[in-house]
Order: C-alpha cells, then sequence, then structure tokens
C-alpha cells in the first residue's frame, strides 16, 4: 500500500544539494581514521528523505558507475526527480516511494554510504526510532552513514518558536492559510521590544532567519508539525543500541571531525562522548551532521596522515595577498612560503583537483595539508575528478545541468557537487548544445548565428563553462 499524500505533496520542499552528506567527504574523514572505506565512484549509495532527489541525481550525474538510491514519502517530489533523471539519460538512480518505517525490510541488499539529511529531528517519535536500526541492518561493512539534526542546547530557541506557531495557527486547517497568518505573526513578533528577555531576544533572532527563508523551507523546517531538536548523546546511544558507532562531523575543525591530540590518545569511547555532549551545552550547539560507523568497524582518533597521499585536493579558497587567504567561513594566515605556495597552486587549478602526492611531497607537507583540510581550508577527495578545466574537440556537459538549464534555471549543480550560477542566455543556450555530438566547428557556427555585443568568443565560453566544472573528462 502506497503511503497517502503528504504535506510536502501539498508544498514543495526547496530542491538541494548537500555537500557534507556526499559520500567523498564521508570517506575521505572515514579514511583519514583508518578505514578502508568502498570506493565512491562504484559505490551503492542510499539517501534517506531524500524529496526530489536532486542531491542523489547529482551523485548519480558525477558517478556513472554508482548505484543511488533515493527514497521518501511525497510521490509529487519524487516525479520530478524521476522526471530529471529519465531527462538527463541516468539509469544508476532510482527514486522510491518508500516510507521508513517499512524501508529497511523492502530495500535489497546494503548500502556503502547513507546519507539521512534534515529528517532526524523532523519526523515522528516512531519514524525517528527506525531510523538507526534501518541504519544499522543496511551499512555495509567498513561503509559510512551521515545523519544530521538540529542539536541541543541551541534547538531550543527555534523550538520555543516552532511552538508558538503551532500554538497561534492551532485551529485552522488550510495550508495556505496557516502559513500565511504565520509569517504575518512572525513578522510581527520580530520588531524589538523594550521589555524583551534573553530568551525573546533569542526567539526574535530565530523569527528573523525563519521569515527570509522560501515558502518551502519556512513551512516544513520552521512550521512542521514534528521538531524535536536533539542531544548528541541521546543520538549516539540511538546509534550505539543499533550497532553502530559514532566517527565524527563533517563540519568543523579536527576535533569535530572526531580527531583527537597526542594528549588524548588512550581517552575511553564514554568519556569522549560525553565531553562532546559538555562541548555542545558549553557553545549553545545547534546543529549537527554526524557520521556513524558499524560497531565493529575498527579505526582510529589519531589521523592517518598519509592515507591522503593517494586523494586528490582542491580548495574553494581565495588569496586576498601573497600569505592570507579565506573561504566564505574561514580567515587563515600561512607565513611558510611552501605551505602558502601550496595554496596558490590549487588557487591557480580551481575549480580542478591536484594529485595530493604532488602536492605534498613530504611528511611536513603532507602534515600541513591535512591539517588544512580538517580545517575545511582544503577539500580532499578519493578519485579524480569527472570535470576537466579544459574543454575537447566535442565538450560534453553536465546532463543534468542541461537538463536544468531546459526547464529554465539561471542555478545548475555543477560536478563538483556546488551550485553555479549562469549569468547569461547564451551561455545556458551554448551549454544546451553540449551533448558531445557537436564538434568545434558546429559549435562555432551556433555560437556565431546567437553573437551580440558581449565580445565573447566561443573559446572563452567553454572555458568560462569549464571554470564552473560543468564540462566532463
Amino acid at each position: 500500500m502506497s503511503p497517502a499524500p503528504t504535506s510536502y505533496d501539498q508544498v514543495a520542499y526547496p530542491s538541494l544539494i548537500f555537500w557534507q552528506s556526499h559520500p567523498e567527504v564521508m570517506a575521505v574523514i572515514a579514511r583519514l581514521h583508518g578505514i578502508d572505506t568502498p570506493a565512491v565512484e562504484r559505490a551503492r549509495i542510499l539517501h534517506i528523505g531524500g524529496g526530489d532527489g536532486l542531491d542523489a541525481i547529482a551523485i548519480a550525474t558525477s558517478y556513472p558507475n554508482a548505484d543511488v538510491v533515493n527514497i521518501d514519502i511525497a510521490a509529487e517530489a519524487l516525479a520530478r526527480g524521476r522526471r530529471w533523471s529519465e531527462a538527463a539519460g541516468l539509469d544508476n538512480v532510482a527514486h522510491e516511494l518508500i516510507d521508513i518505517l517499512d524501508a529497511a525490510d523492502r530495500l535489497q541488499g546494503s548500502f556503502d554510504y547513507i546519507a539521512a539529511h534534515g529528517i532526524y529531528a523532523w519526523v515522528p517519535v516512531e519514524v525517528r526510532a527506525a531510523v538507526m536500526p534501518m541504519i544499522g541492518r543496511l551499512l555495509a561493512p567498513n561503509g559510512v552513514a551521515f545523519v544530521s539534526y538540529n542539536a541541543m542546547p541551541g534547538g531550543y530557541s527555534r523550538l520555543a518558536v516552532h511552538d508558538m506557531l503551532m500554538h497561534r495557527v492551532r485551529h485552522i486547517g488550510d495550508p495556505a492559510e496557516r502559513l500565511a497568518i504565520a509569517r504575518a505573526f512572525l513578522r510581527d513578533f520580530a520588531k524589538p521590544g523594550d521589555k524583551d528577555q534573553p530568551i525573546t531576544t533569542a526567539m526574535k533572532k530565530e523569527a528573523e532567519a525563519a521569515l527570509i527563508q522560501s515558502e518551502g523551507s519556512f513551512f516544513h523546517d520552521i512550521f512542521n508539525q514534528y521538531y524535536a531538536p536533539q542531544p548528541f548523546l541521546a543520538v549516539a546511544t540511538d546509534a550505539a543500541r543499533n550497532g553502530l558507532r559514532y566517527l565524527g562531523e563533517t563540519r568543523g575543525g579536527g576535533f569535530e571531525k572526531g580527531f583527537v591530540t597526542r594528549e588524548d590518545v588512550g581517552t575511553t569511547e564514554e568519556t569522549w562522548l560525553d565531553r562532546l555532549q559538555a562541548q555542545d551545552y558549553a557553545t549553545g550547539r545547534y546543529f549537527r551532521s554526524s557520521l556513524f560507523v558499524r560497531a565493529e568497524t575498527q579505526f582510529s582518533r589519531r589521523a592517518h596522515i598519509e592515507k591522503a597521499r593517494a586523494m586528490w585536493a582542491s580548495t574553494h579558497a581565495t588569496a586576498t595577498d601573497a600569505t592570507h587567504f579565506k573561504t566564505e567561513r574561514i580567515s587563515v594566515s600561512i607565513a611558510d612560503p611552501r605551505r602558502a605556495g601550496m595554496m596558490h597552486q590549487m588557487i591557480a587549478a580551481k575549480p580542478g583537483t591536484l594529485p595530493v602526492d604532488e602536492l605534498a611531497p613530504d611528511s611536513d607537507m603532507l602534515g600541513a595539508l591535512c591539517h588544512y583540510a580538517l580545517e575545511g581550508v582544503i577539500d580532499l577527495r578519493t578519485a579524480p575528478p569527472c570535470f576537466t578545466p579544459h574543454a575537447g574537440d566535442r565538450p560534453i556537459a553536465s546532463p543534468l545541468a542541461r537538463v536544468q538549464v531546459a526547464e529554465g534555471e539561471d542555478r545548475v549543480v555543477a560536478l563538483n557537487h556546488h551550485w553555479v550560477t549562469l549569468d547569461t542566455a547564451r551561455l545556458k543556450a551554448l551549454l544546451a548544445l553540449l551533448d558531445g555530438t557537436r564538434d568545434r566547428a558546429q559549435l562555432e557556427q551556433a555560437w556565431a548565428a546567437s553573437a551580440n555585443d558581449d565580445g565573447i568568443s566561443l573559446d572563452q565560453a567553454l572555458q568560462i563553462l569549464a571554470g564552473k566544472a560543468l564540462l566532463r573528462v
């Protein structure tokens, strides 16, 4: 029996990709812990509650030999995903209408990488209680699972806003009316008052953040009937009851990713977990993106930096001068000329990736590279990229990006699993032609026919697309 229509069929959740739940991120962190994870490019990958599956489709596009399954209970969202997958010519991604309560029994085989993003804290109690048992049954040996959730104590302020909104609209049944009244109520509530208490101020900040979200995000993230932020230790305990063990986070520095210093070696797992929970309370932690492995999986909390030698590195940082670099969240100063030179080398190669053994030929450089990777300045990958910085004679663009352009989108998913924007109709029209059937002469003719006063040649246009990681190897 198929699940009944859901609120996600009434109000669509925004299509999303989430780099932190990408199997490459999971594999890199696990390998640095000493786990011999399955090859991502040939892996079996499961997305639990993946909505329309854009994230899963993007992974299937980049790894044609991987087997990707996306499950959800929203029929409308899954229909969109199937349409996109078919239009992109992908036969390695499936979108299945399955309830989490039934999925563990209905899905066949095991999965090397499992992602449950935005599910755990936003579902009924009985569904949340089924997530870890499902992962415990389906996760392959040496596989890695990702579970994200709003954490405590940071989640208290959003919980207060959620409960306040549920009270305000408790007698209203129509979803559109509930949404309109809730937004109007929050706009009034968010105005500062002379008698605001600390908790009220925190709630008003949550209200301000909620009001700038899209309708779909607001409806399902803020206005969800079910919302239960979780203490870290409760999630780790739930995992342990189901044959899983906490590995680390996909966000933050080395400590966040589950690595300890020499002084911490020998700390018991119980003490380690208690320390993480205490840190959450001390910092007001709001969100976790946690990784889990099977309980029998052997790993070390001392980083195995030598594992990085077989990887590829890139950076999304920019250089402000010879020794200063910044990302969206981090600024670093690197005085050592060799280390700074390594950063400049990766910046010059963007969006491409470079072999780690070439960037870091000795142990000192390898240690520095891994440090920057754990701190989020460098991205590591276990496999060479599927995109090229140079256009060939018959360039081929990402089939997913071509589908998105055909549907009128300006923002598309690149082959490095990041959003990119196509600024002009001319660039989008060119991208649509790059299916590998046209050589340079044919493309030159089409480009000339679309000529305007932008002064950009075909070679320059192709280089722009390559620079956005949109062209396949």
